[in-house]
């Protein structure tokens, strides 16, 4: 636009000053200053715009590769005019030259591959070829916990165009396989990180001896905090006298309470807690509470719910005292509504690391409500038991299905005892908060989207900038519709507007760092060139021969002309 009206300003000068001359001149005076003054108008405008060379018009195509991507389902893409950028890669370094005109292509496995799109600037054109969907090549949970059993899977075909693969952090090899054989299986690493913080685990594709490509994949490792929680049983029991001992295995601090007899009463404790006082102060400490059904009466289920409820902790209730959970949940700020089973009750079967256990389930059938409802197990290895929790104010609750896991122990299935309760205290001792959205270093301001955020963890709306969900790795699995990937999306239904469904902060999606590293620097790279010249017409913005000809030839023309 702006080059549009350049154009009219300098011919209508140039206009304007032959229509001086042609006025006060006569004969070849009149017609030299013309044509000078022609010439001085197509020498500044040349002074701004310079003519491209021959090399500057050379057409490359960029192709933007989402990691998802298969090479055997398209033509290959590398040749002596196209630039191939991967989405996760940082290998050599991807400068582009700005005085290039390309043709911009996104190859992905996902129609909509929202984070490559963000890559482009204003509304660059470009053609997107995607093939049919595949998994993820990369399966993993971008969080973890220091010390906790982390895994990471690579699918095969992935893998198909290399020999071999390593992958370390910071230059610590924590794998390595040669792949001649077995090209058609997952590679699965396991692995437990030392220290909490930004990992970054660097994935190294070979040919023989050559290391062809290398990708980076950021992983957030929370500190270890054990967590401090209160037991409350009407009597001792089996259950909670073998959970009490695994706490104290796994380093949690608890305080274990049960009634004796009438008068009798037996406290135990890990760690440094006051003398047992049943009052909000006291209680304050605990991040979770673990509650028998029918451990506590009206007054105290309502001291503990505005725990739960105004000061963020957790809440697990177990047992089958139908009283007691009914009491628990009429206190609770949450619409909940639990289903109970008569007769024969229905046992889950499950594989926890190879392991497989039948568990007796209590004779709580269902917990439903109208709130929105999460699956407390959704990444473990229980994700089929699909057992949901909810948000009650500032705190979650769920309660669990199970009759009794101690014989677990008893059996010697560990792994599956660990799951059963890991999984939950570690998700229901966690206070409500906000989602951050991560920013990363490419994040242009140039487009700006407006929209909505409801969030079930603060009911209420908020604006954001709907590039920065651009920004968010794998946003590309949300759908159409609420399910339980943790998200939705409504299309454009307004303009630039459209609402976002944000179901809590859980999601891995939140918490993966730093997914590519050089790619969007050479990105910012090209599109700060593209911004500052925005025909593509040259790289070079020194004025040229031509240019200064055309003005000095001009300016002669017109002084000379009264001479002439």
């Amino acid at each position: 636009m702006n080059h549009y009206w350049l154009n009219i300003i300098l011919i209508f000068l140039a206009a304007l000053i032959a229509f001086v001359f042609s006025v006060k001149t006569q004969g070849k005076e009149r017609i030299i200053k013309i044509t000078g003054s022609f010439l001085l108008a197509i020498g500044l405008y040349l002074l701004l715009f310079p003519l491209a060379n021959n090399a500057d018009l050379d057409t490359s195509n960029i192709y933007l590769v989402g990691t998802g991507y298969d090479s055997t389902i398209f033509s290959p893409i590398k040749g002596e005019n196209n630039i191939v950028i991967y989405e996760d890669s940082v290998n050599n370094n991807h400068f582009i030259d700005p005085s290039l005109v390309e043709n911009i292509k996104i190859v992905s496995p996902w129609e909509d591959q929202l984070k490559l799109r963000s890559y482009l600037i204003d509304n660059r054109k470009a053609e997107v070829l995607y093939n049919r969907k595949f998994e993820e090549p990369f399966s993993c949970d971008y969080s973890t916990s220091v010390g906790k059993d982390w895994q990471l899977n690579l699918k095969p075909y992935l893998l198909s165009k290399y020999d071999s693969i390593a992958i370390n952090i910071n230059n610590e090899i924590i794998a390595a396989k040669r792949l001649d054989t077995d090209k058609q299986i997952d590679f699965v690493i396991n692995h437990k990180f030392k220290s909490p913080g930004k990992s970054i685990l660097n994935v190294e594709f070979y040919k023989g001896f050559n290391k062809v490509r290398t990708s980076k994949l950021g992983v957030n490792v929370l500190p270890y905090t054990p967590k401090k929680i209160g037991l409350f049983t009407q009597t001792p029991n089996s259950e909670f006298n073998t959970l009490v001992r695994w706490l104290e295995s796994e380093g949690h601090s608890y305080f274990y309470r049960s009634q004796i007899s009438r008068d009798r009463f037996l406290n135990k404790s890990a760690g440094e807690f006051e003398p047992y006082q049943f009052n909000q102060e006291w209680l304050y400490q605990f991040d979770l509470f673990i509650v028998s059904s029918d451990a506590f009466n009206s007054y105290e289920w309502s001291i503990i719910s505005d725990l739960i409820n105004q000061n963020g902790k957790g809440l697990i209730i177990t047992g089958d005292n139908r009283r007691g959970v009914n009491l628990a949940i009429n206190y609770l700020n949450v619409n909940l509504k639990t289903y109970w089973q008569e007769g024969q009750r229905i046992s889950y079967n499950v594989n926890v690391h190879g392991t497989r256990e039948t568990l007796a389930r209590s004779s709580l059938a269902g917990l439903k409500g109208n709130e929105l409802s999460f699956d407390l197990y959704k990444n473990s290895e229980l994700n089929e038991l699909k057992w949901p929790y909810f948000i009650s104010g500032n705190g979650r609750v769920t309660v669990l299905p199970f009759n009794t896991t101690f014989e677990i122990m008893l059996r010697g299935s560990e792994d599956v005892y660990n799951e059963i309760w890991q999984v939950p205290i570690k998700i229901v001792s966690n206070a409500v908060s906000d989602p951050v959205f991560i920013k990363f270093p490419y994040l242009t301001k140039n487009r700006l989207f407006t929209g909505e955020i409801i969030s079930v963890d603060l009911p209420g709306n908020g604006n954001f900038d709907a590039l920065e969900l651009n920004m968010v790795p794998n946003l590309n699995r949300i759908s159409g519709a609420i399910d339980s990937t943790g998200w939705v999306e409504f299309r454009y239904n307004s303009g630039n507007s459209f609402m976002l469904y944000v179901y809590d902060n859980d999601w891995p999606e939140f918490n993966v760092i730093e997914n590519s590293i050089k790619t969007e620097e050479s990105i910012i790279e090209h599109n700060q060139g593209i911004k500052s010249n925005d025909l593509l017409i040259s790289k070079y913005k020194e004025p040229g021969w031509l240019s200064l000809l055309l003005i000095i030839g001009g300016m002669a023309l017109i002084w000379l002309a009264p001479k002439i």
